[in-house]
């Protein structure tokens, strides 16, 4: 994310707020400060060719100890400009943990509410989903660009012209960890929805002045059954105990207007 976005966001963080836990899983980051926090880890990040930890980490520790104690803001300040994955997720992780709950909460997959403009819009996902290749196996007119595409997807670097006609774009967390964020907003021009959605989300509704209509991410809600299903390797949300995380949204105004 870049250095202007993130000293905005991180006006939203109280100045008290410290560290009291940081957690590193096979496939997520968990930071415990006014709340818990998430993020996803992802090593192999397509886009990214930086190293997955910082120098020196010992992947066998999975505590983040040497950050406990220490204040959110200037932590969050120091991690998500690093040069590895971890630190990067890491900073999106602890902004979770701190920013308030925005107002016009509403539960659900982010995706689903979108099912029936779908249909009959020009759709672009932003990484592969499982969604959106069930949609475009429908027939709906969905296009998905990916950085490491799989067959029928298209190629980040071919992609301008199908973002530059598409009504509705979904947008994985990821573009904010590899720096596309702006790239996918300034590609599409004509997008009436723009989603943002995964637990790399951080929840507020500052996405909102950047042309983002709807926010998607995901909330801890029993730490002691999510801590067990992360240090199980279990890779989705959907695949969580039940009650343990919920996926939580926010729209600009009406939801699809």
């Amino acid at each position: 994310m870049k250095k202007y976005m993130t000293e905005k966001i991180m006006a939203r963080i109280r100045d008290d707020a410290e560290i009291r836990e940081m957690s590193v899983f096979r496939h997520w980051i968990m930071a415990l400060s006014a709340g818990y926090g998430l993020c996803c880890y992802i090593p192999d990040s397509p886009g990214i060719r930086i190293p997955p930890v910082p120098d020196g980490f010992d992947m066998a520790n999975p505590r983040m100890e040497v950050w406990e104690g220490r204040n959110v803001r200037e932590a969050v300040a120091e991690l998500l400009p690093g040069n590895d994955i971890l630190s990067r997720s890491a900073g999106f992780a602890l902004l979770n943990s701190v920013i308030p709950d925005p107002d016009g909460i509403y539960d659900g997959e982010s995706q689903l509410f979108f099912e029936e403009k779908a249909r009959h819009l020009k759709t672009c996902f932003i990484g592969h989903f499982r969604q959106a290749a069930e949609w475009r196996e429908k027939g709906f007119p969905v296009t998905i660009v990916e950085l490491d595409p799989k067959p029928g997807d298209i190629h980040w670097n071919d992609a301008a012209g199908v973002l530059g006609e598409c009504d509705m774009v979904f947008i994985t967390g990821l573009t904010l960890i590899n720096d596309t964020f702006e790239q996918v907003i300034d590609l599409t021009p004509k997008a009436r929805e723009r989603i943002l959605f995964g637990p790399t989300v951080p929840f507020c509704d500052f996405w909102f002045d950047y042309g983002i209509t709807t926010v998607g991410s995901t909330r801890i809600l029993i730490p002691d059954l999510a801590r067990e299903f992360f240090a199980a390797d279990g890779s989705s949300v959907s695949r969580a105990p039940a009650g343990a995380l919920k996926k939580v949204n926010i729209s600009r105004g009406v939801l699809c207007g």
